[in-house]
């Protein structure tokens, strides 16, 4: 994706958009929403009942309503929802596609080439996948496309039998009250996963082949280089992870495992008798009261994650206690693995955490992001109901709203949308 790297006035937003007299004038225009790449800005706006879609100053026909908008992964499309009378259609880059009694939010492949929906048709639904409409269900829902972009699976029920349909072919049924549901493809999309119930009982399914039954099994990860399974299940009052098959040590919970780059080790959270803590190849870690998310450095050579001790929270990167604040939020790495940042709330006041520094405070700030070898860091910051972007604790210009910025291919600039008044901006900072 090749990222605009002009500052550049995409749009203005016209003073004739109003609305129903139930909303305010703040949202006449509303999910204001850029370009991965920065060259588009779309919106929702209102004139009188009608809603509109707008692109670059260019308004869609009039709708009865119009639901999110979404770019594709390159930037290049836009795809939404719509609404006239009684039908519903989904609208990419302009063009119309088939109109249904309805239809829900477009997807695009990884690929940007091809959408998928759902739509239905009297007391039906089907899968509209690159334009074309597959089988009629009872229900079907959830599609997830592989990798490469080529096969899409999701989850379909006809009466009392829920199945998995990969590449228009049907999966085996089952009866279980909770169906079917969490799909995946390995990331070289060979494989595909899947949770499936039987009676009262909960499995994983890989390429067909059903893993052992539980009273539970949830959140199935395939390792990096395809070759691997880990999935959380539960016995009674007991959970655990099952990796590669084999049941790991039983605790009184247990959070979604994770993989490391090399895909030779997993990590997880568990709790047990009051205490969480990170489990890595079933070595366990410091306890605390409380854990509440897990992050791993890209190389896989450092580990972080929230940690609650009497009413504070803090990060433990490397195996040190952070500062402890009312609140933190997970930690992002750098991409050589060798730092963090943290946005973190203290008395209800924002900071982010860079290192050993702490930048604020802020009325607010949101997520940071970090150059590859982190000697760069921006965000997104509000202070007295005026947002700008800090890069490398400087203040850039204020506006009424920004966007998450994002670095640069070669991380020479930092780019992010903005609003001023009316204008909607794509900005970009040389750094």
């Amino acid at each position: 994706m090749a990222l605009n790297l002009k500052t550049t006035k995409l749009a203005v937003i016209s003073e004739k958009y109003d609305g129903p007299k139930n909303i305010s004038k703040e949202d006449y225009v509303y999910n204001v929403i850029f370009g991965l790449d920065g060259n588009k800005v779309a919106y929702r706006a209102y004139q009188g009942d009608k809603k509109f879609i707008v692109v670059n100053g260019k308004e869609s026909d009039s709708y009865d309503d119009v639901g999110q908008i979404v770019f594709s992964p390159d930037g290049k499309k836009v795809a939404y929802r719509a609404k006239k009378g009684e039908k519903e259609f989904v609208v990419l880059n302009g063009k119309r596609g088939g109109l249904y009694d309805k239809v829900r939010i477009p997807i695009f492949s990884p690929d940007s080439r091809k959408i998928v929906y759902v739509a239905k048709i009297g007391s039906k639904e089907t899968i509209i996948f690159d334009g074309k409409e597959g089988k009629l269900y009872d229900e079907a829902r959830d599609p997830v496309f592989s990798s490469n972009s080529q096969k899409i699976a999701y989850r379909a029920r006809e009466g009392d039998n829920y199945f998995v349909v990969v590449g228009g072919k049907e999966g085996k049924p089952y009866t279980g009250a909770l169906g079917v549901w969490a799909i995946l493809f390995c990331p070289n999309g060979k494989k595909m996963a899947h949770v499936a119930y039987q009676g009262q009982k909960g499995f994983v399914v890989v390429n067909g082949k059903e893993e052992v039954a539980y009273d539970w099994a949830r959140d199935p990860v395939f390792s990096p280089d395809n070759q691997r399974m880990a999935y959380r299940a539960r016995i009674g009052q007991e959970e655990f992870v099952v990796l590669d098959g084999k049941e790991g040590k039983h605790y009184d919970g247990v959070l979604p495992p994770i993989f490391y780059p090399d895909s030779k080790r997993i990590a997880y959270v568990a709790y047990e008798d009051g205490k969480g803590f990170i489990v890595i190849n079933q070595e366990e870690k410091e306890k605390h009261e409380w854990v509440l998310s897990l992050v791993l450095s890209p190389d896989g050579k450092k580990i972080a994650y929230n940690a609650y001790e009497e009413k504070v929270e803090f990060v433990v990167f490397d195996g040190k206690d952070g500062k402890h604040y009312d609140k933190v939020w997970t930690p992002v790495f750098c991409k050589d693995g060798k730092k963090i940042a943290y946005r973190a709330r203290l008395k209800g006041q924002y900071f982010i955490v860079f290192g050993e520094k702490e930048i604020g405070p802020y009325d607010w700030a949101g997520d940071p992001v970090l150059t590859y070898d982190g000697k760069k860091i921006a965000y997104q910051a509000n202070r007295r109901g005026q947002d700008f972007i800090v890069i490398n604790g400087e203040e850039k210009k204020h506006f009424d709203w920004v966007w998450k910025p994002v670095f640069s291919d070669n991380e020479k600039f930092l780019a992010y949308g903005a609003r001023d008044e009316n204008e909607l901006w794509w900005i970009v900072e040389k750094i």
